[in-house]
């Protein structure tokens, strides 16, 4: 090769077979110089290969295994390594045009296995093998011409197709000779177009059968069947592609109606049920009028066999008619009877009849007027019929509440002015009562009433001479809080003292509150009491014009109620509807109201009706206390005032209320009775007091006097003041019929109480006897008592009462007074408690319980109405204080809870956060901090009262300010030390208001160059920086640097340090001295 080259290639041709040859080498470069390599070693030698394979492999031992209906696997030997191939058809004749091949060109074995796959069932297969050795050399065995062949499995054979149809269904059978699965194809079209298949893949036996469903009676059905065998043979008969076909049966029977009943029926709808034999659909036909059922329900056009109506927009207690028709899938109709319900009456009508008028008594009596209160058991209308002559209602006073004649105004708590009487008269009165259901109650003989007017009143009647109360009145009273009032029948000065025990002493005791003066009517208001503590109040009244003129008042006592533990909001607070007027004389009038929590109020009062009490000038009473009492003094005689009152939650101003508008008329001006006397002013003497018949809920007190007088007891449970008064009808209500024998028969009494007593007498004169305080306790209940609605639990509530026998235990409840629901106990007990759960938060229940004894009496209270415990609200929610980096957010809950509020960006979770306040409180207050700034977030507050109950809401969220101000840097600090390697450190160290980063920039002396060190990225409002790397006994000048998440920048001003020298020892210290003396020292060495 004469190429010059680096690279050389000589090929060697001519050679024989199987030879080893051997070489030299040599080259010659452009110059004519030789190379020449020499074999020494024998290295430079090869062998030429053998003569070239051109046989191909022998194949032996063609196998068919492993046979479905859809494969096969082929097996065979070779005797070299070589691929795997087979050629296949089923069809014989045209064998070259139709076959396919499958197998493995990659392979490189003796043992050779191909699977062909997609294959028919029940067919003959042809095929061929062929393997290709590593040179190519290839073999094909074809058996000789013949062809090697195989028969796929084959499907069951299916037999005796049977279809056994009924109305809506049809059992289709047939057989297979082997274990299969059963599958039916199905239309109700020739062509099985739109089929639907039916079937189960189990190949559990050879009897098959399946069931379709859901079929339209009367109408023909065309089929086919299929199984397949554990072979995975399939098998489809169509009845040579004829189809089977059968006729569902035609139902002419229609369905059978039962159990038809009205249900849960309210005043405006009921629920009709009904129950059909066979599926059916459902409608309800209804009018007023058996004849006339001209209404009707949406047709249920579902097939059921239980079916439910509702028909609503009734009219209230009013009788329905109704039927129920049904019709089968088939057309085939049936309608039941016609039944009839009736709807209930309206909510403010589902009640018990009005049956009983209680507690009756004179409020307030003066010398031309009288107040009457009274209570009735449901809510009613009431008049008085007044006379002077007991037992001649022929020509009455008539008195009639508000509203009376509109049929409006309905209570249970009533009071009446008599207006217009006599003075010193005696009045007899009856009253008549009515509800909304025209029911009637009355009060007749023997519960026939009297009074006496006071004797006519003179411009200033002295007080040993005016008709006046002889002990103080409670008027109302709470936990911590008493208002106490006395009529002095004058005008005087008056003197409250209280005290822990009996016997006060008006000469020494210390006045309660501020002495009254110059007035008729004598109101105190004592708050700051302490809880469920018995105390005695007694008042010293003083002439206005005569100070020698003094009379002390009996003494009473009262027990403050059970302490209030927490503080209520007013909305949610047992609070009185509107002011009392309590007391009232010409000029002078005593307003209260009970709040039941503590609050302030605002009093407005005018001759004018309908007070805006946005713009009246009134009274403010700004103490927080539970009972609001105004004194209202100055008025015009004979005139009417109307009175309303704004009260706020002491705690929450924004919790308020105005009262309804109330009125009240003074009475005419008043003239002494100086001028007219007094024929007899000793009272009568009690005496021989005792007490019998003591029962669950009654007790009689018998007692003599020593002159004619009435009989009355004041009375009332142990610890409160005497608010209650019975007596005997037939001696009060005819001067003629007093007495010096009494006895009085106390009813409605509480069973297994402590009551205290005082027996009053007035003779014929009018002179009042009190006798001094008894007490009697009543014996256990002889029916249904003690009746108690607990809610502690979301959706449950417990009831327990108790009776005077062994008796079960049943409760009614539901949302109106037709309940719905019942739980019971039929264990025999005294003391009852039933737990009702599944109730709804906020939904009002009505409530009856009933107990039967071993003798089958029934004892069955009143309707009572509760609310489940709710979980708690949150109201009042806003956003203010919003700044660059947080915001306050406030709101209420009705009860105590704790508080998390969380704040979140869509767009950023890194920004998201929350924060709270554990403490239970019902004003919650939360304060954001450390928020991205310019940034829209949506707000989520959860609170949890102390039982665990949670509410969570979202609230409308905020934006925060846009941050465009740098940090503000503070309190920088510079403090250098010498380490013990006596290298400097020193440590910088500032403040910043809101989250930044951390940098140095500092000098070395004045004209030193500006260097920045990067501390830290994090942000935060500490910083410190601590550098190593200063000089000893240089000075720095040094500025602070922060960046905040927004990229505003601060830097501080510029701040001077010097670091400290490496400590000397004496000599230096000397030397250096002598060097800056001299100057030469620094050269001696």
């Amino acid at each position: 090769n004469t190429s010059l080259n680096y690279d050389h290639r000589i090929d060697l041709t001519g050679l024989s077979p199987n030879t080893t040859y051997y070489f030299n080498l040599s080259s010659t470069d452009e110059n004519n110089n030789t190379a020449t390599k020499t074999d020494v070693d024998g290295d430079f030698s090869f062998t030429t290969l053998e003569t070239a394979d051109t046989t191909g492999p022998v194949i032996t031992d063609i196998t068919t295994t492993d046979t479905t209906p859809t494969s096969a696997i082929l097996t065979w030997t070779t005797d070299e390594n070589s691929s795997s191939f087979v050629q296949y058809s089923s069809d014989r004749e045209n064998f070259a045009a139709t076959y396919k091949e499958t197998g493995k060109s990659d392979d490189a074995t003796t043992s050779h296995t191909v699977t062909i796959d997609g294959l028919t069932q029940n067919t003959t297969y042809y095929f061929k093998v062929k393997s290709v050795d590593s040179n190519g050399n290839e073999t094909i065995d074809d058996n000789s011409g013949n062809y090697h062949s195989f028969v796929t499995a084959s499907g069951p054979v299916i037999t005796d197709v049977t279809a056994s149809p009924s109305l809506n269904s049809a059992a289709i059978t047939w057989t297979t000779d082997s274990n299969s699965n059963a599958f039916v194809t199905y239309s109700p079209n020739a062509d099985l177009s739109e089929s639907q298949e039916k079937g189960y893949s189990g190949k559990t036996g050879t009897n098959q059968g399946v069931t379709i469903e859901g079929l339209t009676p009367g109408t023909t059905y065309y089929y086919s069947v299929r199984s397949e065998n554990e072979a995975k043979g399939v098998t489809t008969d169509d009845n040579n592609g004829n189809f089977y076909s059968f006729v569902a049966a035609t139902d002419t029977t229609a369905p059978t109606i039962s159990n038809v009943s009205a249900d849960s029926t309210t005043e405006s709808s009921t629920v009709i049920t009904w129950v059909t034999d066979e599926a059916a659909t459902g409608e309800v036909q209804y009018g007023t009028s058996a004849d006339a059922l001209n209404a009707s329900t949406d047709l249920n056009t579902n097939l059921n066999v239980n079916h439910s109506a509702l028909i609503s927009g009734l009219e209230p207690n009013t009788t329905y008619y109704f039927k129920v028709i049904s019709k089968d899938g088939s057309g085939n109709a049936s309608e039941s009877e016609v039944n009839s319900f009736t709807t209930l009456r309206s909510a403010e009508f589902q009640h018990d009849p009005l049956s009983e008028i209680k507690n009756v008594r004179v409020s307030l009596a003066t010398d031309e007027s009288a107040v009457i209160t009274f209570n009735t058991d449901q809510d009613a209308l009431c008049l008085a019929e007044v006379t002077t002559s007991s037992g001649s209602y022929d020509n009455p006073l008539i008195f009639r509440e508000d509203g009376y004649n509109e049929s409006t105004n309905y209570t249970i708590q009533h009071s009446l002015d008599f207006l217009g009487l006599l003075p010193s008269r005696t009045y007899y009165y009856r009253i008549t009562c009515k509800d909304n259901l025209d029911n009637i109650a009355s009060t007749t003989n023997p519960e026939e009433y009297s009074f006496m007017t006071l004797q006519k009143q003179t411009s200033h009647t002295n007080l040993s001479q005016a008709v006046h109360d002889t002990s103080p009145t409670i008027s109302t009273r709470t936990d911590t809080e008493v208002v106490i009032t006395f009529n002095a029948g004058t005008v005087a000065n008056s003197k409250l003292c209280l005290g822990a025990h009996e016997g006060i002493n008006m000469d020494s005791c210390e006045a309660a509150a501020s002495e009254i003066e110059r007035s008729r009517v004598h109101s105190y208001h004592i708050t700051g009491l302490t809880p469920d503590t018995l105390r005695y109040a007694k008042m010293r009244i003083t002439d206005s014009e005569d100070s020698d003129d003094t009379y002390d008042t009996n003494e009473v006592s009262f027990r403050t109620l059970q302490a209030q533990v927490e503080h209520i909001s007013l909305s949610s607070a047992d609070h009185d509807a509107s002011p009392t007027v309590t007391m009232k004389s010409d000029i002078e009038a005593i307003a209260t109201f009970n709040a039941g929590t503590n609050a302030t109020s605002k009093l407005c009062y005018s001759t004018a009706e309908n007070i805006d009490m946005n713009s009246c000038e009134g009274l403010e009473n700004d103490d927080a206390s539970k009972l609001q009492a105004f004194h209202l003094t100055g008025l015009t005689a004979s005139t009417r005032y109307y009175v309303r009152m704004l009260v706020r939650d002491a705690e929450d101003v924004s919790d308020s209320l105005v009262t309804e508008e109330i009125f009240f008329d003074t009475l005419e001006t008043q003239i002494g009775t100086s001028q007219i006397g007094v024929p007899d002013s000793v009272a009568p003497e009690i005496s021989g007091v005792s007490i019998n018949n003591v029962t669950g809920e009654s007790a009689t007190i018998t007692w003599n006097t020593n002159e004619n007088a009435n009989s009355l007891v004041a009375y009332e449970p142990e610890g409160a003041t005497f608010s209650m008064m019975a007596g005997d009808s037939v001696v009060n209500f005819d001067k003629e019929k007093f007495t010096t024998s009494h006895s009085v028969q106390i009813l409605g009494l509480i069973p297994s109480t402590k009551y205290n007593y005082k027996i009053v007498s007035y003779d014929t004169s009018g002179n009042i006897s009190k006798s001094y305080e008894s007490s009697f306790t009543t014996k256990e209940p002889s029916s249904l008592s003690s009746i108690k609605i607990v809610s502690k639990a979301m959706g449950q509530a417990t009831i327990t009462w108790k009776t005077s026998k062994e008796t079960t235990s049943k409760v009614k409840y539901g949302l109106t007074t037709a309940y719905g629901k019942t739980e019971e106990d039929n264990e025999m007990t005294r003391d009852h408690e039933i737990t009702i759960s599944d109730l709804t938060a906020g939904e009002t229940y009505h409530l009856r319980v009933e107990s039967e004894d071993r003798d089958g009496n029934q004892f069955v209270s009143s309707d009572m109405t509760f609310e489940p415990k709710s979980p708690p609200q949150i109201s009042d929610y806003k956003v203010d204080s919003i700044t660059e980096h947080g915001a306050k957010v406030f709101f209420t809950t009705n009860i105590p809870t704790d508080a998390i509020v969380t704040y979140t960006d869509p767009e950023n979770e890194e920004n998201s956060g929350f924060q709270g306040r554990p403490e239970l409180t019902t004003k919650h207050e939360i304060e954001l901090k450390n928020m991205a700034s310019g940034v829209k977030f949506s707000i989520k507050i959860k609170v949890r009262d102390e039982e665990g109950n949670e509410t969570e809401e979202e609230f409308e969220g905020f934006t925060t300010a846009k941050d465009e101000n740098p940090p503000k840097i503070d309190e920088v600090r510079t403090d250098s030390a010498l380490t013990q390697s006596e290298k400097v450190q020193t440590i910088i160290s500032w403040k910043t208001d809101e989250p930044a980063t951390t940098s140095l920039i500092y000098k070395e002396g004045r004209g030193g160059q500006e260097k920045e060190v990067k501390i830290s990225d994090n942000f935060t409002t500490g910083h410190i920086a601590v550098i190593t790397s200063f000089k000893l006994g240089t000075v720095y000048y040094v500025k602070v640097k922060s960046e905040d998440q927004n990229g505003n920048v601060a830097i501080s001003g510029q701040y001077s340090l010097l670091t400290p020298q490496r400590k000397q020892n004496i000599i230096q210290i000397i030397a250096s001295n002598f060097q800056e003396i001299f100057g030469w020292v620094g050269g001696v060495k």
